[in-house]
């Protein structure tokens, strides 16, 4: 299976020898609010990181939603940006001068995905998001 694939399939593991896979936890196990009332929490582990957490029905919850760094590898990198993209939210994992993930702009403004300095109103083009 793909990275894309077990993310839409909420299950299973992907690369090599399953070096990503989809956990499901219930949000009112030990170490989550009990107050969460969502069914079903979804997490992407890359090795033994956990690397993006987020609500099944409504990914981009932010009760939910968590993502995490890694190692700042390049495969860290490509399956965060595969599952911000599966997820369709608006982030984009960059390694450029040390790992980030970078909020992308929801303006409208542009017909690409790109990252606005909203201060400066200084735009930057995000190139590798054109490369799905």
């Amino acid at each position: 299976m793909t990275i894309r694939e077990i993310i839409r399939n909420g299950k299973g593991r992907a690369g090599s020898n399953g070096a990503w896979r989809i956990e499901r936890i219930h949000p009112l196990t030990p170490g989550h609010r009990p107050e969460w009332k969502f069914a079903t929490v979804a997490q992407l582990w890359h090795y033994g990181a956990l690397m993006l957490q987020w609500d099944i029905t409504e990914p981009a919850n932010p009760d939910v939603f968590d993502y995490g760094m890694g190692n700042g590898t390049v495969s860290d990198q490509g399956g965060m940006n595969t599952a911000f993209r599966e997820l369709s939210l608006p982030y984009y994992y960059s390694r450029a001068g040390g790992a980030e993930i970078i909020e992308l702009c929801q303006c409208q403004r542009f017909d690409f995905p790109h990252q606005h300095a909203p201060a400066c109103d200084t735009l930057i083009k995000v190139e590798a998001i054109w490369q799905a």
